[in-house]
């Protein structure tokens, strides 16, 4: 009901369905050759994995690097509320998490080291646990320059080995970043972005914090993230609300050099890890690169699906930390990961890159999937605890599983033509999530909006017998419907919720080419037949609260797509988290890349 499609598009699904866009094998073949397109671009493996109800909080709208990975032992940290939360990636199927650390107040921003050594940053409001506790200031041991305003920055710092943790005030107001390195034997370094224009130095050693310096880098201008070069600790990067790009010594107050750009507020910053290239994400959608040996103008700048939009402003950039891969990854406000090849650098068109969408309709693809899936167990007598819920006091676990299914035998066709799928394990999402650059950009930049998932209709008869996978839901992939869809603005559809099949009568099935929406609640009995209609008034009510909160949740993503929480990798893998959802994780094509030159600058 409300995928904008391209006209070219629509002509080439008339053709290579006779025009006729019937449901049938060859309407699935098409599915299957429409998803994996991208793969000849020689990016990412075919299948990706999605890991559900992981739901990181965005506490403050524009701090958007909440997903990050120990390189060392596979557990991925992310916020969640007042916490910060550990999730083992190690596991293959079932996932487990558990509350890492619990703060008085919920942090905006997060860092970690090697041993799960966490530091966070935020604000003192009154709406805290921590305004009412007599927190130590950081602020009040600096003795260069002195302040009228009552601090209320929070910094905190934990250890799990020691079980040391630390919460003091630092900075007048927010503090919007924070980072922490190794420096000596069970010392560290932590760098603090304050919106009062510092950047704040701390030492930690053991259980003692001490200012050890604070930088000035541009007047009024409020501080958004910084990094430091992996190949010397004399070397910072930092970015605010303007449109500079700042390099300075951490170790004395001078600033190295001061980059001016015509974009609005940095956010984003990443080094390669060889030290050489850096990458900045600005708020107007672009992400500027640059070689540390020569400054004078960026290597290349990578816009934005929707530059100037809230939707498509730059909050995070990230290489991956393999110099085999040589990619860097660039996440949008809302739905959209850029992936761009380092190797591309040397072309006129930067431009030529894959982006990554993270549709809402993804989501509900996994509850509906996971559902099935512990349904399925059930049925088949196998014990199976019910996954995303408290297990053991803040323990929870996750489903893993894939995206486009086991395309190996998704499907398989009898002499007259049926399709029927194996397991439910077997199910695929309906959409490609890989488009290029070009197509969201200039064709198609509306493509999820509105869209939900529609659940596959069962046939009554023989079990697990399905129909092919369900369709786009605007315009149809047929003809027909989409000549009654012309003149209809995507902007003016009412969405739909899909409904999965009712679960408390295991008997009850939908009819072939049954499709139920939301408007379906207040009519039970006008979208089934009436074989049908006690079985679905008995389990409706039990369903009201699930409609209603996939209603609520439709309302919240009017552009169709997740607000994203972070981006990172893990080996060959990228891992993409959102707000209200899970973690979509998808490997590199490492074989596929083999056969590309090296690239000449790293």
């Amino acid at each position: 009901m409300t995928i904008d499609i391209a006209d070219d598009t629509s002509n080439n699904f008339k053709r290579k369905t006779g025009g006729n866009g019937s449901h049938g094998y060859n309407n699935s073949n098409y599915y299957k050759c429409f998803q994996n397109y991208y793969h000849g671009h020689n990016y990412l493996n075919p299948n990706p994995q999605y890991i559900t109800n992981i739901k990181a909080s965005v506490n403050h709208w524009q701090l958007r690097d909440l997903i990050q990975v120990d390189q060392e032992n596979g557990k991925l940290y992310h916020t969640k509320d007042d916490s910060i939360r550990e999730v083992n990636l190690l596991n293959k199927d079932k996932i487990g998490s558990d509350k890492h650390m619990e703060w008085d107040y919920f942090p905006k921003c997060f860092s970690h080291t090697r041993g799960g050594i966490v530091v966070t940053g935020g604000l003192l409001s009154s709406s805290s646990k921590a305004y009412s506790m007599n927190l130590p200031s950081l602020s009040s041991t600096d003795k260069t320059t002195k302040s009228f305003r009552t601090p209320k920055g929070l910094f905190s710092f934990y250890n799990p080995e020691t079980g040391i943790s630390k919460t003091v005030k630092l900075g007048d107001v927010i503090n919007n970043s924070v980072s922490i390195y190794p420096h000596a034997s069970s010392q560290y370094k932590s760098y603090v972005c304050n919106n009062d224009s510092n950047l704040y130095v701390v030492d930690i050693s053991g259980d003692r914090l001490s200012l050890d310096n604070k930088i000035n880098c541009e007047l009024n201008t409020s501080l958004n993230n910084v990094c430091r070069s992996p190949t010397n600790d004399k070397l910072v990067t930092v970015t605010g609300d303007s449109s500079s790009i700042f390099l300075l010594d951490p170790s004395s107050n001078s600033k190295i050099k001061t980059i001016k750009t015509d974009h609005d507020s940095g956010f984003g910053i990443s080094y390669h890890p060889n030290g050489h290239l850096f990458a900045t994400a600005f708020q107007d959608g672009t992400c500027s690169l640059y070689d540390i040996r020569n400054l004078s103008s960026p290597l290349s700048e990578i816009k934005s699906t929707r530059p100037g939009h809230q939707a498509g402003a730059f909050r995070c950039c990230k290489f991956a930390n393999s110099s085999v891969n040589d990619f860097l990854v660039i996440l949008e406000h809302v739905g959209r990961v850029h992936l761009f090849d380092l190797r591309n650098l040397g072309s006129d068109n930067t431009n030529d890159h894959q982006v990554i969408v993270f549709p809402f309709a993804l989501d509900q693809f996994a509850d509906y999937k996971k559902q099935q899936l512990n349904k399925e167990a059930k049925l088949s007598g196998e014990k199976k605890e019910d996954q995303d819920s408290m297990n053991d006091g803040d323990q929870v676990s996750h489903e893993k599983f894939g995206i486009y299914g086991d395309s190996s035998n998704l499907f398989r066709s009898n002499e007259i033509g049926e399709i029927k799928s194996k397991s439910k394990s077997d199910l695929q999402f309906t959409a490609p999530l890989v488009y290029d650059y070009d197509y969201l950009t200039n064709v198609n930049p509306k493509l999820f909006k509105n869209y939900t998932y529609q659940t596959p209709p069962t046939l009554s008869g023989p079990e697990n017998l399905y129909l092919p996978p369900p369709e786009f839901n605007y315009p149809q992939w047929n003809s027909a419907s989409s000549d009654n869809n012309e003149g209809i603005s995507p902007e003016n559809t009412r969405a739909s919720i899909s409904i999965p099949p009712q679960q408390p009568d295991p008997n009850f099935q939908f009819g072939p080419g049954h499709n139920t929406t939301i408007e379906h609640l207040a009519h039970p009995g006008s979208a089934q037949s009436s074989s049908n209609s006690d079985t679905s008034s008995r389990s409706n009510s039990s369903y009201d609260s699930y409609y209603q909160e996939a209603y609520q949740k439709s309302v919240n993503h009017i552009h169709g797509e997740m607000e994203l929480a972070g981006i990172d990798w893990f080996d060959r893998q990228l891992l993409i988290g959102c707000e209200d959802g899970g973690i979509l994780n998808w490997d590199i094509n490492v074989l596929g890349r083999r056969s590309f030159g090296s690239f000449s600058y790293v």
